[in-house]
């Protein structure tokens, strides 16, 4: 009989131990969902009021995206990580995103919209988080430009960082993150709107989205981006200019402006 217990005894806890990867992976899973439902809140959104765009009438728009491609391949752990940085000026990124922006929002005839002239090479300072836009010197230079211009506001378009997420490079680029031994590879257009008047440097408007598009492809570069053939890159950089326009248009109607969406 003792020896019926002990073999019952160890029975049970064989099964239990059988039973902990599926409870380990639930546990897991759970918090994963309970950490993406709390990280939506988490992205800055401000939308035009009524009040703030009877005050406004013409628009300067800019883009500050600069042409830097980030590939980010994130591992279980930090010393697992990769990070590559490549320039891509020929992708004009923001002059396709400017002329873009531009075009969707001749659909508000509320105001009108023109391109902030800022001397071509022009450093702007760069970027302390959504809240803010840019430093207070960056910012001075898109109000002095504006102003020159006879604008009430200006609507940038920047790069952000993500305070949650510092695996997240801002700017334009592919994310790939490894988890529970499943890839999860997705564009990153890590960016953020703001409108600001010129007058004040009041805040007006501000989104800053989900970065994160998920695609439905493995790691596409195997080795460096320059041993990717032309066909593949024009495939990737096609793919992440509609993602950033995507974003630009949906940002560009959660802050309230009235936008021609392309399909």
């Amino acid at each position: 009989m003792p020896s019926r217990d002990r073999d019952g005894t160890f029975q049970a806890f064989r099964q239990r131990v059988r039973e902990w990867p599926m409870k380990i992976f639930l546990v897991v899973t759970l918090l994963l969902a309970i950490s993406e439902s709390a990280s939506a809140g988490l992205f800055a959104s401000d939308t035009l009021s009524e009040k703030d765009a009877d005050s406004i009438h013409k628009v300067a728009v800019i883009s500050a995206l600069g042409d830097t491609l980030h590939l980010n391949n994130i591992g279980l752990t930090v010393f697992q990580n990769k990070v590559a940085e490549v320039a891509v000026p020929e992708w004009e990124m923001d002059d396709r995103v400017l002329a873009h922006a531009l075009d969707a929002l001749r659909a508000d005839q509320r105001f009108s919209f023109e391109a902030l002239n800022l001397a071509r090479g022009t450093q702007l300072i760069n970027l302390n988080g959504p809240r803010t836009a840019l430093r207070p010197a960056g910012r001075r230079q898109l109000i002095d430009q504006g102003r020159l211009q006879g604008a009430d506001a200006v609507l940038l378009i920047e790069v952000t960082g993500n305070s949650n997420d510092p695996t997240i490079s801002p700017g334009f680029g592919l994310y790939d993150r490894h988890a529970l031994g499943i890839e999860h590879v997705s564009i990153c257009t890590s960016i953020a709107l703001v409108l600001f008047r010129v007058d004040g440097n009041k805040v007006l408007a501000l989104q800053a989205p989900n970065p994160l598009t998920q695609v439905s492809l493995g790691w596409p570069i195997k080795t460096t981006w320059d041993d990717l053939e032309p066909p593949a890159k024009k495939m990737i950089q096609d793919a992440i200019v509609q993602a950033m326009y995507a974003r630009v248009d949906s940002s560009l109607q959660a802050m309230k402006f009235h936008v021609s969406v392309q399909n």
